[in-house]
Formats: C-alpha cells, structure tokens, sequence
C-alpha cells in the first residue's frame, strides 16, 4: 500500500492538498483534504510537510504535521518574490531552499522542528541589468553539499557549494550556460550519478557529469522527449528515474509521458511514448517501490496511475480525480 500526498492550484475556497491510500486492485482511499492557498508544489521530513503559495506578486512558505488521521498547521513565513513555485528540504543542514518563478529569487530559511527560523539566504539568481530572472527548481546534490538551480530565462544552471549550516557559497564555476531558448526546468539525479535536466521550451533531456571539485557540469547528451511525427507546441516539465534507470519526462502539449533507459555507457535511448491519460501533464513521480508512475494532470484534474513493467513500458491501472493537480509524492 501507498501513502500518496497530492497538491495543486486550488485557491482557500478549494480543497487543494490531500493525502490518499492507494492499493492495487483497490479503490484509492482519501484519508483527508485541507484548504490551502495555491500549494503546488511540496517537500516532506517525516511527519512534517512544506508546501508554497503559488502567487503573483508575493512568496509565502507553510508548514503542517500530518498523518494518516489528518493534518495540523504549524507556521507560516512570508518573504519578499512572487510564484514561488519551487522547494527542497535539506535532512542534514535543516534549511529549505525555494525558487521563485515571477521574480528570480532563491530563499533559504533555517527550519527547527518544523518551524521557520532565520533566513539565510534571499537574493535574485544571477540578477542582471534589464534581463529578466526566473528561478525554477532546486537540487540538492547526492551528499547535500552542493545545490543546482536552473534560471530558466538565464539558461543556466547555478551551483552552489553548502556549508555545514546550509548557507550557500558560489562553486569556483558559478554557472553552466546553456544553449540559448531552451529553457531549463526541472533536474534530477540518475543512479549512475549523472545529472538530468528537463527543458520547457526545447522538450529535451540533457545529460551532464557533475564535477564536486568545483561545480561544473559537462553535457555528456542532448535528446528530445517528444514523440518523433509530433510538431506542435509543447512544454517539458519533469523528470522521475527509478532505481533500475528508466527515466521518464513529462510533456505538456503532447501530454505524453516518454521513458528512456540507459545502456552500458550511459548513452540515454528513448523507448516509448506514453499518453498522460490527460491533459497538462505538470508534475510526474513514481512510488518507493517504483512499481507505479503517477501523472499530476494539472488541466484535466487527476492523478493518473500506471503500472511499471520491466522493459519500462506504463499501463494505467487507477485514476483519482483532483482539480488543478500539480504536484504527487508517494511517502
């Protein structure tokens, strides 16, 4: 059985953030729903669950407990930023680090126990006379000693060496700069300790070799997740590997889920092409065991389920309704 936490765009006037039992051959179970201002997207320690509020013009981070019974508010901090859409929580340095989409900013904020301490760190990412900035996603790095950020106006990816508190010192080489238009979205580590990123403008996977000597990348491929005939428009948004290697990316537009696997050196080969069974495709994950994919499907509103086989093909085998879904995690 999985516990499977969903969020997205729903406003206070909305249920917008619920926590769901899911077993196979078994109806999905909602074990509660709470009203939240625009929570799409999350980050989990334990018990304790970080959601954004998604607004134009203002940045806020919450903090609740939850478990199967329900769910209880904690705390609350405003910062200065708009459509923080982003966060990451660090287990071992105690801080969360946000990526604000409208206005560029990267956060990090010390967290006890659940609650907002100090901010360390509140600054516009690679912020340039009359060029815009938009923070998008934040990594940490496989020992949390570094963190990656895509710009996805800047087209680039920052990287930043973490002290023992978490603060954030820029690596010897700041940024990778990438090919100009493409948009980097969204990253996620491979098990052979590759660095993946999905673009939003371009619908491709690149593949870079991280060096943690001084934070470079060097970009290894470059492949679309689209399918071969399709021509139209469509946004990459996000990435899910599994333990076995098989990489998914999501597309919004073709809404198509593409799965790729790696061969003995590496090189990523795109197998199928999967519909989302809906439309928007905005965030996909897959479950502990990796037996499941699960597609937020933000404009059709549901959660689609798929079962996994070995060869990395998907079937869906459940769907759990949820307006304006963004975001899925299975705990």
């Amino acid at each position: 059985m999985s516990r499977v936490l969903v969020s997205g765009y729903g406003t206070v006037r909305e249920q917008s953030l619920s926590l769901y039992e899911f077993c196979s051959g078994k109806p999905v179970k909602k074990c509660w729903n709470v009203e939240a201002n625009q929570p799409s997207f999350l980050a989990v320690d334990q018990d304790v669950c970080f959601s954004v509020e998604e607004t134009e013009g203002s940045a806020a981070l919450v903090s609740g407990r939850f478990s199967e019974k329900g769910y209880t508010p904690m705390d609350r901090i405003e910062i200065e930023g708009g459509l923080l859409c982003h966060i990451t929580y660090s287990t071992k340095h105690h801080v969360l680090y946000g990526a604000c989409y409208e206005t560029g900013h990267v956060i990090a904020v010390q967290v006890e126990n659940g609650f907002f301490r100090k901010i360390l760190h509140h600054f516009i990412l690679g912020e340039e006379p009359g060029k815009i900035s938009r923070a998008h996603c934040c990594l940490l790095g496989p020992n949390e000693d570094w963190l990656y950020i895509t710009n996805i106006a800047l087209d680039r990816i920052y990287c930043y060496r973490l002290t023992e508190g978490g603060e954030m010192l820029p690596a010897e080489i700041p940024y990778t700069q990438l090919p100009s238009g493409i948009g980097p979205r969204h990253l996620a580590w491979h098990p052979n300790g590759n660095l993946l990123l999905i673009t939003e403008y371009s619908s491709e996977i690149l593949v870079f070799r991280p060096d943690f000597t001084n934070g470079s990348l060097n970009l290894l491929q470059a492949c679309s997740a689209l399918p071969d005939q399709y021509k139209q428009r469509s946004d990459g948004s996000s990435i899910a590997v599994a333990q076995d290697g098989w990489i998914y990316a999501a597309n919004r537009g073709a809404n198509t889920i593409a799965a790729f696997f790696t061969d003995m050196q590496g090189v990523l080969h795109k197998k199928w092409d999967f519909p989302c069974a809906g439309h928007w495709p905005r965030h996909i994950a897959l479950s502990k065991d990796g037996q499941y994919l699960f597609s937020a499907n933000q404009h059709s509103g549901e959660i689609a389920v798929f079962g996994r086989s070995a060869d990395g093909g998907l079937m869906q085998v459940q769907q759990i309704p949820f307006a304006q879904a963004s975001f899925v995690q299975d705990l």
